[in-house]
């Protein structure tokens, strides 16, 4: 799937899979027996990997013009950008995020980073998929570890191991 059509149809299918969808989809499992689906807090996680113009998904409206001036020939126009409030514009193609965005279903973490960056695309990727330090390297991931940690005996099955 091409990530453009990917942005443009997620916030169609993202309530369905908030909705619990997803584990209904997952073989009877202990650990999703436990979780009650009308109450728990579900965390979707998109990576983007490669070309992703964060920028250009979601804009911060309070530093517009110094955007355009930094890359006004690629940067959306104000007036084209959905307005979600907290100083900021959706791409005009996010039109289901922000209906997820609106509900109170979604927020948006912005300026993340870690200390010391060497500014490696590969070591910052190992570092926010691994959890990682920035001056060690870990060969697990966050969330294995947090399965691993939390529920021992899970996978029972994967889903697609029929």
């Amino acid at each position: 799937m091409k990530r453009r059509k990917f942005i443009q149809t997620t916030g169609l299918s993202l309530p369905v899979l908030l909705n619990g969808f997803s584990l209904r989809a997952m073989p009877k499992s202990s650990i999703f027996s436990s979780l009650n689906v009308e109450n728990d807090r579900v965390l979707v996680l998109i990576q983007l990997n490669g070309g992703n113009d964060g920028l250009a998904m979601i804009t911060p409206l309070d530093q517009y013009d110094k955007l355009a001036n930094a890359r006004g020939n690629i940067l959306i126009p104000e007036n084209n950008l959905l307005d979600v409030g907290f100083n900021n514009g959706f791409h005009p193609a996010m039109t289901g995020m922000k209906n997820v965005f609106d509900s109170g279903k979604m927020s948006v973490v912005q300026a993340t980073g870690y200390p010391n960056q060497n500014r490696s695309h590969f070591r910052s990727s190992d570092i926010w998929t691994t959890g990682s330090p920035a001056d060690t390297v870990w060969t697990t991931g966050w969330l294995g570890r947090y399965f691993q940690g939390d529920h021992p005996d899970y996978p029972e099955g994967y889903p697609n191991g029929r």
